[in-house]
């Protein structure tokens, strides 16, 4: 982080200055998958232009835009994808991307670009694929492998939920089977995408103690030395799911989300508003000042939980219990010895590297 950005972190924190660092860009909502839980399918009739797009990514950069995450719907849809993040590289802006992970090689050329590739894995095929469609797993574990081979950071997210939850062990088996560096995040399959969006839920909801208990084994296998990428604080926090718990939130202090009609929210995880402060028409500076800068009790994804905490200066609470906390039931909590002696059939032979 350079010396401006450094001060502008500073007065943010100090709540005295908010300054966009970090923004969340949904380049598009158009997607090549229709995952069951989620609500983020087709595209919008509004989408930036082209020439919108560059324009507003300028003004965050003089803002002190230094991070992005370039999320969607499936952001490799987008036709300026490409263009998009050789702007970025040319910055030096850091870029994450969030991805199903099935256009991954045919992107690979600029996919190798981005400093980290999020791909959406939700287990072995049978797992995975309930909620995501056929094919899925394989197309996505293809994407995530040929993005490691050409030497990009890898962390796949697994959505816990009904097909999933007392899956834990299969996942993490596969992973360390396939000894190609990656690790797992897990976070919880909510209601909507977006927060205040009713929706049925019952076909991924495994309720409230099943759920619990799939943190309570991802935790028993990150105390094993099993691939999990989340850290400590964000697993204590999922076993409240969905009950409301407080975090400290940098929301609109050093980041926002933009939609890709270029509407700004202070949090990537609120309903969508067609009235929400826009980028297009405001310019991004009186856009992003619009927001509103405070938390709430509904912060369910795993990385704006672990940033959350370290905003507030929670760091002990991101490190290693002491002991346990396990309070789960059902087949997901169960002793750590059976993941190492029981491997699943769905598992592929070992790959050498």
């Amino acid at each position: 982080m350079d010396v401006s950005s450094v001060g502008r972190f500073v007065a943010a924190r100090l709540h005295a200055a908010a300054a966009p660092l970090i923004l969340e860009y949904e380049l598009t909502h158009l997607c090549n998958l229709a995952c069951h839980y989620c609500d983020r399918h087709t595209r919008q009739a509004d989408e930036l232009s082209r020439e919108e797009i560059f324009r507003i990514l300028d003004e965050f950069f003089v803002l002190g835009m230094r991070a992005i995450g370039l999320d969607g719907g499936e952001p490799l849809t987008h036709p300026q994808f490409s263009e998009i993040v050789d702007w970025l590289v040319e910055r030096d802006v850091i870029v994450h991307l969030n991805t199903n992970g099935l256009l991954v090689p045919r992107k690979l050329e600029h996919v190798r670009k981005v400093k980290q590739l999020k791909v959406s894995l939700d287990g072995p095929p049978r797992r995975n694929d309930a909620m995501r469609g056929r094919g899925a797993f394989e197309r996505a574990l293809k994407g995530a492998l040929a993005a490691r081979e050409a030497s990009v950071a890898v962390e796949l997210r697994c959505v816990v939920g009904v097909h999933n939850w007392d899956g834990i062990d299969e996942l993490l088996d596969l992973v360390e089977t396939l000894d190609a560096g990656l690790k797992v995040m897990f976070q919880p399959a909510r209601e909507s995408l977006f927060a205040g969006n009713a929706r049925d839920s019952s076909r991924w909801a495994p309720g409230q103690a099943r759920m619990a208990a799939a943190f309570d084994r991802v935790e028993a296998r990150k105390r094993a030395g099993s691939p999990v990428a989340n850290r400590w604080g964000s697993l204590a926090h999922f076993r409240h799911f969905p009950g409301d718990l407080e975090l400290p939130c940098a929301a609109g202090w050093i980041k926002a989300t933009m939609d890709p009609g270029g509407r700004l929210y202070h949090c990537g995880m609120l309903k969508r508003d067609p009235e929400a402060p826009s980028a297009r028409t405001l310019g991004a500076k009186a856009a992003f000042a619009a927001l509103p800068r405070h938390g709430c009790g509904q912060c369910w994804c795993g990385r704006a939980v672990e940033g959350n905490l370290a905003w507030g200066g929670r760091l002990i609470q991101l490190g290693r219990p002491l002991r346990a906390r396990g309070r789960g039931v059902g087949p997901a909590n169960g002793a750590v010895n059976r993941a190492r002696t029981h491997r699943s059939s769905a598992l592929p032979p070992t790959r050498s590297r």
